[in-house]
């Protein structure tokens, strides 16, 4: 990352779309939020699991606390994970 002192510099409200990525993709392996889905991990499950579940699960975080609430009554929180396997009966 280019944001060497990203307290006490003005830097960091100029980053480029790719440093912005970047930021919050470590925002979201550090914190390993919990899941959105039934299953209770523990902390040290969390940490492990691959980034792409963390990121997808900071990404919904956001915007489920940035919706407005008409926003959650036309469409509702989103409740299930997109890389979660769901079999088909035939």
């Amino acid at each position: 990352m280019l944001q060497v002192d990203e307290l006490e510099s003005d830097r960091i409200f100029q980053m480029t779309l790719i440093e912005c990525l970047e930021a919050i993709a470590r925002i979201a392996d550090k914190a390993s939020m919990p899941g959105i889905d039934a299953v209770d991990l523990t902390w040290d499950q969390r940490v492990v699991q691959p980034l792409n579940l963390k990121l997808e699960k900071m990404i919904i975080q956001l915007a489920n606390t940035c919706a407005s609430e008409e926003y959650k009554l036309q469409y509702g929180n989103i409740n299930k994970s997109m890389f979660t396997v769901v079999e088909e009966d035939d």
